[in-house]
């Protein structure tokens, strides 16, 4: 549950309020907005891909599996109500839907309630069901900071940190073979996501964007000092299915992952 975007070029800027998005992808992405409800996506394709497709038929089929997936969450909700409600986990119920499932798995995983990966799920969904329908040879979607990648060249995420001096200085190279990956970002001092912590930024990169927006906002919970980020990221680090993560508060941050990490003058 966080906020975030695509910048021209392979540049993205994870973590910042909507207003980037006058600004996305005008050179590497023909992209389009969807919005239902307390949804909004921003979708990018590579141009080839986006001529093929039309944006009529990809908007409508966007909204359509949208809806789909506003239905399934909401009739779940309806007959458990703590699925919605619940800060902690819940227990799995294995006659859900898959969906459903995973984000009970990644909020057991990650110490949260279930909701913590909605974001994440609606980006993962539409992604992988846009790439099933029409392979795109790129395409990002983007739902409110969570981000689901696929890539064919390197793609740039700045982490958005609010007004801390490290804010978009940190960027992670996510190389075109660990796409599709889901990449999200958490704060506790601005943006929509809730928090109990004070983290300017807290990003996880997994090959499921449902756990990674769960960790994101798991972890974002638990740093409430710059002496909690270096306890934090070797914490993060033991999860085996992250893929690379950032935490930062204040002028400090704490790095760990397989991906390289450079810094923005």
């Amino acid at each position: 549950m966080s906020s975030g975007t695509v910048f021209p070029g392979n540049g993205i800027v994870t973590g910042q309020p909507r207003s980037y998005r006058k600004a996305m992808g005008h050179r590497r992405f023909v992209s389009l907005t969807v919005c239902l409800k307390e949804s909004d996506l921003w979708i990018g394709v590579d141009p080839e891909s986006f001529a093929s497709i039309g944006e009529t038929v990809l908007r409508s089929c966007v909204l359509e599996r949208l809806t789909e997936l506003r239905s399934i969450l909401e009739r779940y909700g309806a007959k458990r109500p703590e699925f919605f409600s619940s800060l902690t986990p819940i227990a799995q119920d294995e006659g859900a839907h898959a969906l459903i499932q995973e984000m009970i798995s990644a909020a057991e995983a990650a110490g949260t309630g279930p909701m913590a990966g909605v974001a994440g799920a609606a980006a993962g969904d539409i992604g992988a069901y846009l790439n099933d329908l029409w392979s795109p040879r790129e395409l990002v979607i983007e739902n409110g900071g969570d981000l689901y990648i696929q890539a064919q060249q390197e793609v740039v995420v700045s982490v958005f940190a609010g007004s801390s001096a490290l804010s978009q200085k940190i960027q992670v190279h996510i190389p075109a073979s660990v796409t599709p990956v889901g990449v999200c970002t958490s704060s506790g001092t601005f943006g929509h996501s809730f928090s109990f912590g004070t983290a300017d930024a807290v990003m996880a990169a997994a090959k499921s964007p449902i756990l990674a927006d769960a960790l994101a906002t798991s972890f974002c919970s638990r740093v409430k000092t710059p002496a909690d980020v270096d306890a934090a990221a070797a914490e993060m680090e033991g999860f085996d299915d992250l893929i690379s993560g950032v935490i930062i508060m204040g002028d400090k941050a704490g790095l760990f992952g397989d991906l390289k990490i450079s810094f923005a003058r």
